[in-house]
């Protein structure tokens, strides 16, 4: 019987170590542009709502590294293994005056810009991402597009 409960706390405890790794945030407004002939177009002012229910996923997975995945109606879309990238956050902060952006990055240097959160504050408290200061910044230059989520 000891045993018995023995696994079962230890189980119960990786459980819980492996769900506070991993947190679940929902998009509802996006922005998208277009690069052609090595210029990207202008951001448009307003912002397109989903229709789609869509979602992502970080897990943390060690370090400085991540696991990014988005869910459109519950089917994985896409799956991005990134890392932060220090010297461009810092590079960002000054470009753009903003004191809280972090950037990072994947093998085929896409990069995913976050304004005002971190993946590290969202695994730690997803609803940091309700702010209305949270934006998501997804720069795909292997297929010449960038999205903005909220």
């Amino acid at each position: 019987m000891l045993i018995r409960l023995t696994f079962l706390s230890t189980l119960l405890c990786f459980t819980s170590i492996a769900y506070s790794q991993s947190s679940l945030i929902k998009c509802t407004k996006f922005k998208q542009i277009q690069r052609e002939n090595g210029e990207w177009e202008d951001w448009p002012s307003s912002w397109n709502t989903y229709e789609a229910d869509v979602n992502f996923v970080i897990t943390d997975m060690k370090d400085s590294d991540y696991q990014l995945q988005m869910f459109i109606d519950g089917v994985e879309e896409a799956n991005f293994l990134i890392s932060y990238d220090e010297e461009v956050s810092e590079m960002k902060r000054k470009d753009w005056d903003e004191e809280y952006v972090n950037c990072y990055k994947d093998e085929e240097d896409n990069y995913l810009y976050l304004m005002n959160v971190s993946l590290k504050s969202l695994l730690e408290n997803p609803k940091d991402w309700n702010s209305s200061d949270a934006v998501m910044y997804l720069w795909v230059f292997s297929d010449d597009y960038a999205v903005i989520v909220k």
